[in-house]
């Protein structure tokens, strides 16, 4: 992977970097950390707020270059803290992200640099916390403090399938819980690569496609009494089916992350 403003291999998230770091012990079972989650094309919630789009992007790409220069996405944990998925930021510089352009070829957004990253370690492994350099305007996401009770929304500008291009307008990806047991594969995979959190949620397909390629580190939220919570953040799967459940960091994965980081757990209060 070439040096400079993670690289345009690292903005597609690579299968054959993942790959590498992934393959599970059968040479047919290969998890790429891609984001997994399912995707359909459903109406975009008028009732998602704007922070719930986080777009991870190179931090030399022009503003009018957004779009090609994004490669994951995150989630808004504090007005001024961005988490995302590890492997989405662990080489090359910092980079920036883009908050509440839903649209990233016409939406402008709040661009912020990013001042630091604080990689997670425990049950945060495989996640890590973008402190920005400016306070963002949008409302940040609160952890839920319950199982999945009802579908969930990602977003995300990934690829639908694995040699479908990216578009411009965030997927909305409508999920549900499954039992763990249908992501034990894809998390004997990651845990084998030291690239799972000890606390992980499986969540799977509830539309025509698959996110894919490119939506790794956000968020699967909800929203409930006007707070947005995110319920997993998006790690992998092991293909871009949507047969294919996907695996997320988990609330207290989140939470050890903002521990972590001297921030306290955002929830609901009771």
């Amino acid at each position: 992977m070439p040096a400079g403003a993670l690289s345009s291999v690292k903005r597609s998230l690579s299968i054959t970097s993942c790959e590498k770091a992934m393959v599970a012990r059968s040479s047919a079972l290969i998890l790429t950390l891609i984001g997994l989650v399912s995707g359909c094309s459903v109406d975009r919630p008028p009732v998602l707020p704007s922070g719930a789009f986080v777009a991870v992007i190179n931090a030399s790409s022009a503003d009018d270059r957004i779009w090609d220069n994004n490669y994951c996405a995150g989630v808004l944990v504090a007005k001024n803290a961005v988490a995302t998925a590890t492997h989405c930021v662990d080489s090359g510089p910092l980079p920036d992200v883009v908050v509440g352009a839903m649209n990233l070829c016409t939406d402008q957004g709040e661009r912020r640099h990013v001042k630091n990253a604080i990689f997670g370690d425990g049950e945060a492994l495989e996640l890590t916390l973008l402190v920005l350099e400016d306070p963002v305007k949008a409302d940040y996401a609160i952890t839920a403090r319950e199982s999945v009770s009802s579908d969930l929304v990602a977003t995300g500008w990934g690829r639908t399938a694995v040699n479908a291009p990216r578009k411009c307008d965030s997927k909305l990806v409508s999920l549900t819980s499954t039992p763990g047991s249908d992501c034990e594969a894809t998390l004997r995979a990651a845990t084998a690569s030291s690239a799972a959190p000890k606390s992980t949620v499986c969540l799977q397909a509830n539309g025509e496609t698959n996110t894919c390629i490119g939506d790794s580190g956000g968020g699967a939220y909800d929203v409930v009494g006007g707070d947005l919570r995110v319920h997993g953040i998006t790690l992998g799967g092991l293909g871009c089916t949507t047969a294919e459940p996907g695996l997320y960091a988990g609330p207290r994965a989140i939470d050890a992350l903002l521990t972590q980081a001297a921030l306290e757990p955002l929830s609901l209060p009771n």
